[in-house]
């Protein structure tokens, strides 16, 4: 009667758990199916394993002869799963890659530098293959550094060449699916719909037809997990795409399935016999697995783990509990009464556990010369669970932890396999010298990622995870399912150890009960060992984790386990047979459930996934990881699905003053500025940003592309306004929400620049016309004076930012501040000579009486002194070599002939103090030398010489001062920020004056100075034709350096414009800078 109340309460149990996880597992279903059902289809997509030749060609822009290979490829081999098999596809069979490599090493080429015509002539090949070949050796030598360069041979070479660039073929693969939706839709839910009726249907039918009245828990949690893995694939994986990895993993289930209902119907007495019977072969067919995995196994980076495509390791865990089982369940009374706590705990006789010991001994030497040590460690673990429940002694555990840890010390410093890199990611998850360094910080990135409530099922990214259907399945899962749903997986396994140990504590004959404690063993451990490793609290150990993982050999070994477990619990309780249970053992079980119960819910779940999902889940997804690349180089690598959320945020465009484009990634921008449609097609498909006046602004705008240098110029200093965001960290909150109802996207944004693009051209072309006759080194600077905003900011040379590319960027990049990418308007500093006497002459005139009138003897040559405190200095000043004795003139003479005698006098009667102060914080110079300088300095000083610099902008800023009532303004070079983000504003940025370089008195005499250079002073004659008043300076620059022409300058104004200009060498001011600027004028007057 008490029988058949329990199995009435225990149908009860199994008939709700099932329903309910049958309802779970189809919502679970309908989520992810939706998710990914949404992805676009293009309106001309093409079957891959059915287009022709000539659509791969003209769809993939390739040679005909390379889509003809592809078609050949595709019917030998029975067609493609996956889109993505085009790209690595080999570009010769494999059965002429000897003879190739023979002719390539035997030829004396230097396959290195070889060219196409060279290629096809040794190695006797269509021109097409030897350009494909070429091609791709120069990619493949830009990816990797000297030293493995040196190492590459030319079989290497032979081996790995595909027909297709990926860089270039991948955008147009998004055109061709492998199956289609119809067919992905009946695929799905046939399994879904078999799935589900499986989880509803198996339970009873085992009770009701099987008669296996086993645990009511164990097939619905097993098949629920399943079902998750199922989901979880189909989320990993383009459906129409990809290959449907989820059916294989399904067909697993099924199969599983049945060796589950197998195994739960093995009668009690022929399981006990066979355990007994075949005791040791169970164990030495584990060891001739590993002995033949040795031999022959297959793996990356020399692990092996793969045996005749299938892993062995899954079914040695199961042989070697088989073994423990049938040898431990014997003398599980005897060991328990020796090792009890009442006599004090001891060891065992080798009796006893001698066998055992030599077993283990030889699986564990095994596993380390198969350098594989996550099975061991698995097995090792769970022989020491196997002891402890078996004998009711806590001394087990004591020595397991010991060994250890003496192993994975040895296996550590010996550097065996890849455990020593596991250890190295464990301790540095986010810095480490190894290349594969980051598969620790990319599961911990996911788990940021998702947070507490996840991305949503199909919604996230966890297909950029490196092995994210295998070892980092748990965290894929976890990315998209969030906190809760991590730790429904972590419950779901808790409530299968902790049947697994009730089944074994009910047990009623020691060999089933040591069975079932191993099999649970076997869980414990795998279950602990990958989520401690994926989580980062031990090292990675590349085991599966049950039913969730995909892979045939792990998925059917779980199904084994449990038939197994539920065949144990369905064995009839009849109290003459029963075996009592040592209270030893009933204690150890008890503790070890509520350890695994701690270890998995409350410092796995609670405790690491609480961190790094919940309380420092933005911190998490948003540090970056250091490892070097295939190059060697360390790099700084950013989680990709913030990347991929960068990626899609429209970048803002830039504008001139009239609201002309100057840079821009818009579609309708660019399709409205390239005259040619197939060009702008292009760029645009490339995600290509388009500069409209070019060379121009180039180093003045710069360039957005980090491959080519970017962010560069205005492009980095307003990097943040352009791209839609500060920080990657901000968009952590949009990849969580970029699939909710309301979510808006981001848009970058809009720069509106001071610029006027036509000024700018202009410019451009003016200093070009004469620069590139001298050094073709120059910079030209113009201003509007009452606002300070730049008009014009040209440097010489410049590029093309359109044509540039990776390779041009690093031979300017070679280059020193000569070369292209130096902003000469901003940037560069150069002595300004006597332009600036107009700064020597304005200080002169704010602070000394009658300044206009002070008369200085200039007789082409003279010693000026002067004093500072005691100290004396004197200086030998000479006027221009070609410049007659002007005699005693005063400051207008001196002004408009340029005498350098004149103005080394007149800052010696301003005094240092006086004129450094005045320089530097009412004129703006940046780079005026410290006081202890400036004495020694100073007569050279006043005639622009000694160690005083400027920049280009910061002399046209002195004139456009002298323009503008002596007011200095702010140079303006952005009128307005317009910004798209949520809660933030658009700035308008105006007019702002600085201060005041002099009084508008000494500025109004000082035009008049300045329009007396142009009339009849340094540059008469050389603006006669310019409609409107031009005032101006002359300079000529000396370098200091010897043989070096001078450099030439030339400042000015003429309403509205205010300018600067120098050209590097270009000798006097007059005949170069100032012919500049009189080209620029006449275009506009």
């Amino acid at each position: 009667m008490e029988g058949q109340q329990s199995r009435r309460r225990q149908r009860l149990i199994e008939r709700r758990l099932s329903l309910s996880a049958c309802v779970l597992l189809l919502c679970v279903f309908l989520l992810v199916f939706f998710a990914r059902w949404r992805a676009e289809i293009p309106a001309n997509a093409l079957l891959v394993n059915q287009v022709s030749a000539d659509t791969l060609a003209l769809s993939l822009n390739i040679d005909l002869g390379i889509a003809q290979q592809i078609v050949a490829y595709r019917n030998t081999h029975g067609g493609f799963s996956s889109v993505n098999e085009l790209l690595g596809i080999p570009l010769f069979p494999k059965a002429q890659w000897p003879s190739l490599a023979e002719r390539l090493s035997a030829s004396h080429l230097d396959w290195h530098t070889a060219n196409t015509t060279q290629f096809a002539a040794v190695l006797h090949i269509p021109l097409f293959e030897a350009a494909r070949l070429a091609a791709f050796r120069d990619a493949l030598l830009a990816q990797l550094s000297p030293e493995r360069v040196r190492h590459l041979t030319p079989s290497f070479l032979i081996a790995k060449a595909t027909l297709l660039d990926p860089t270039t073929t991948k955008p147009s693969l998004k055109n061709y699916l492998v199956r289609r939706p119809s067919t992905v839709f009946w695929h799905f839910w046939i399994v879904a719909g078999l799935l589900c009726l499986l989880l509803f249907l198996l339970p009873p039918w085992l009770r009701n037809r099987g008669r296996v009245f086993g645990d009511p828990f164990l097939v619905p949690l097993a098949l629920l997990l399943s079902g998750f893995g199922v989901a979880l694939l189909f989320s990993l994986r383009d459906p129409l795409r990809d290959s449907e990895d989820y059916l294989h993993h399904a067909y697993g289930i099924f199969l599983g399935v049945v060796l589950l209902v197998l195994c739960a119907r093995i009668t009690p007495e022929r399981r006990r016999q066979w355990l007994q019977r075949y005791r040791y072969l169970w164990g030495l067919g584990a060891a001739l697995l590993l002995l033949l995995l040795w031999l022959f196994g297959r793996g990356p980076g020399g692990v092996r783990v793969t045996l005749f495509g299938f892993q062995p390791v899954e079914i040695v865990r199961l042989l070697v509990v088989f073994f423990l089982a049938s040898y431990l369940g014997e003398r599980a009374a005897d060991l328990a009464q020796r090792t009890s706590p009442q006599k004090g705990w001891k060891l065992p006789s080798l009796s006893d556990l001698g066998p055992v010991v030599v077993l283990f001994g030889f699986t564990l030497v095994l596993f380390l010369v198969i350098k594989d040590l996550g099975p061991g460690l698995l097995l090792f673990g769970a022989f020491i669970l196997m002891l402890m429940l078996t004998t009711g002694s806590n001394g087990y555990l004591w020595i397991g932890l010991i060994l250890t840890g003496l192993g994975s010390y040895i296996a550590y410093h010996f550097r065996i396999g890849v455990f020593p890199v596991r250890v190295d990611m464990w301790l540095h998850p986010w810095r480490n010298a190894h290349p594969q360094g980051m598969q620790l910080g990319q599961a911990l990135w996911a788990l940021g990622s998702g947070g507490w409530s996840g991305t949503g099922l199909g919604l996230g990214m966890p297909r950029v995870l490196p092995r994210g259907e295998d070892d980092l399945a748990f965290v894929a899962w976890s990315e998209e399912a969030g906190f809760i749903g991590a730790l429904l997986v972590l419950l779901i396994f808790y409530a299968l150890i902790a049947r697994g140990l009730a089944i074994a504590r009910r047990a009623i004959h020691s060999t089933d009960r040591a069975l079932a404690c191993g099999l649970t063993a076997i869980l414990i451990m795998q279950v602990l060992l990958i989520l401690g490793g994926v989580t980062g609290l031990t090292p990675l150990t590349g085991i599966s984790l049950p039913f969730l993982c995909y892979g045939d050999s792990a998925l059917l070994s779980s199904f084994v386990l449990i038939g197994l477990l539920l065949g144990i619990s369905a064995t009839p309780r009849r109290a003459e047979e029963a075996e009592p249970l040592h209270p030893a053992l009933l204690s150890v079980s008890k503790k070890l459930e509520l350890g695994v119960a701690f270890l998995l819910l409350g410092v796995i779940g609670l405790g690491r996934l609480g961190q790094t999902m919940v309380v420092q889940a933005n911190r998490f997804a948003t540090y970056p990881i250091y490892t070097p690349d295939r190059d060697g180089v360390v790099r700084a690598h950013y989680n990709p699905r913030l990347l991929a959320i960068a990626e899609r945020i429209p970048r803002g465009s830039i504008y001139d003053r009239q609201g002309r484009v100057l840079a821009t990634s818009s579609s309708a921008e660019i399709l409205k500025l390239v005259p040619d449609r197939q060009r702008a097609v292009q760029l645009i498909a490339q995600h290509s940003r388009f500069y409209p006046i070019g060379p121009c602004a180039a180093s003045l705008i710069g360039v957005a592309n980090p491959a080519i240098g970017g962010p560069s110029g205005l492009e980095k200093a307003y990097d943040a306004v352009l791209r839609g965001y500060n920080h990657l960290s901000d968009l952590i909150q949009d990849y969580r929400a970029k699939d909710l109802p309301g979510y808006r996207p981001r848009k970058g944004g809009d720069l509106h620049l001071t610029i006027d693009a036509a000024l700018q051209t202009i410019a451009y072309n003016a200093l070009a016309a004469v620069a590139d006759k001298l050094s073709g080194k120059g910079a030209f600077v113009v201003l509007q004076p009452t606002t300070g905003d730049v008009l014009a900011a040209v440097t010489l040379p410049s590029f093309n930012p359109n044509a540039l590319t990776p390779t041009s960027y690093h031979q300017m990049l070679a280059g020193d501040n000569g070369g292209p990418l130096f902003n000469r308007a901003l940037d560069g500093f150069y002595p300004p000579g006597s332009t600036l006497k107009v700064a020597t002459a304005a200080c002169a005139l704010d602070h000394l009486p009658n300044a206009l009138h002070i008369v200085v003897p200039c007789n082409r040559v003279a010693t000026v002194r002067w004093h500072v405190g005691k100290k004396v200095y004197t200086r030998i000043v000479h006027d221009d070599p070609h410049d007659p004795a002007f005699g005693a003139i005063t400051m207008p003479e001196a002004f408009r002939v340029s005498s350098n005698i004149y103005f080394a006098t007149l800052a010696t009667r301003i005094g240092p103090q006086m004129f450094h102060d005045s320089l530097q914080e009412d004129m703006g110079f940046s780079h005026v030398p410290p006081l202890a300088d400036f004495y020694a300095d100073l007569a050279d000083l006043g005639y622009g010489q000694g160690r005083m610099l400027a920049s280009p902008m910061e002399m046209a800023m002195l004139a456009a001062s002298v323009a503008n009532e002596g007011k200095r303004m702010k140079p303006r070079l952005v009128a307005s920020l317009k910004t798209f983000r949520p809660g933030a504003r658009s700035e308008e940025m105006p007019p702002m004056q600085v201060g005041q370089a002099m009084t508008a008195q000494t500025a109004a005499i000082l035009q008049g100075l300045m329009r007396s250079v142009v009339t009849n002073g340094t540059a008469a004659g050389i603006f006669n034709d310019i409609a409107e008043p031009v005032a101006g300076k002359t300079g000529t620059a000396q370098t200091g350096l010897s043989g070096a022409k001078p450099h030439s300058w030339f400042i000015g104004f003429v309403q509205p414009y205010a300018f600067a200009c120098v050209i590097e060498n270009g000798g006097y001011g007059r005949s170069a800078a100032a012919i500049v600027c009189r080209n620029f004028l006449r275009r506009l007057y």
